[in-house]
């Protein structure tokens, strides 16, 4: 019933991923036989397929690009939501998407002016594990710097849920200093402005820019990934 849907891909889509699959090919030819003896297609219909031969419709699917849905206009005022997508994980098994852990893909990726952010993993300390943190540290700097909106992803199932991210002073200087990228000058940045912002007036103090994160997943674990949460509405 939604007139723009938007999608990304994510670890488990194999089929998206040609680099994947010329570099793990046993991988691939595995996926392919598993597909093809679940599949009620007859036998010829079960070969060569690629991810061209997929009718996406009227999907709009994202993989390190943007896109700008217009909504018409409000007071005079044009109505739109710039969307910039991306499947890319930190390295874990052998999985579509994925980069080695210790690599920056992001830096400056996001466009300026961006929305909404929809990424398959999380950010490193945002809804990504309630023990193990296995979100990407270096998704977070990006986030803190482009500042969307919106950030909606998946991938860490047990992450379920919504908060958050603060972009002032204090905010960014905790990004900093929990990714591992700053250090003690965010820290004193971070003491300076918690104490200016103790004793400064309120009617005197900037409105603080807030970025929702939601980890959208509606499956708990691994077992046959069957799912049992509906999804979230976020109003923004």
């Amino acid at each position: 019933p939604h007139k723009h849907k938007v999608v990304i891909a994510g670890n488990h889509d194999l089929l998206l991923d040609p680099s994947f699959q010329r570099q793990h090919p046993e991988r691939w030819n595995q996926a392919i036989a598993a597909a093809a003896s679940e599949s009620d297609l007859p036998e010829q219909e079960k070969i060569g397929k690629s991810a061209e031969d997929l009718d996406w419709g009227d999907i709009i699917y994202l993989q390190d690009s943007s896109v700008v849905l217009h909504f018409g206009e409000d007071n005079g005022k044009e109505r739109r939501i710039a969307i910039f997508g991306s499947p890319l994980t930190p390295q874990h098994g052998i999985s579509a998407f994925q980069h080695p852990v210790g690599e920056d893909v992001w830096t400056n990726v996001v466009p300026d002016g961006t929305d909404i952010l929809i990424t398959h993993g999380p950010p490193r300390g945002h809804l990504d594990g309630m023990v193990k943190k296995s979100g990407c540290a270096f998704l977070a700097r990006e986030i803190a710097r482009a500042r969307p909106r919106l950030v909606v992803f998946g991938h860490i199932h047990v992450g379920r849920g919504k908060e958050e991210m603060v972009s002032d002073c204090v905010g960014r200087a905790d990004e900093a200093i929990y990714g591992g990228w700053g250090g003690w000058t965010n820290l004193f940045s971070m003491a300076t402005a918690t104490l200016w912002a103790w004793v400064l007036p309120k009617r005197w103090r900037r409105p603080v820019k807030r970025t929702t994160l939601v980890n959208a997943a509606v499956v708990e674990g691994w077992e046959k990934y069957e799912s049992k949460h509906e999804a979230q509405v976020v109003t923004i």
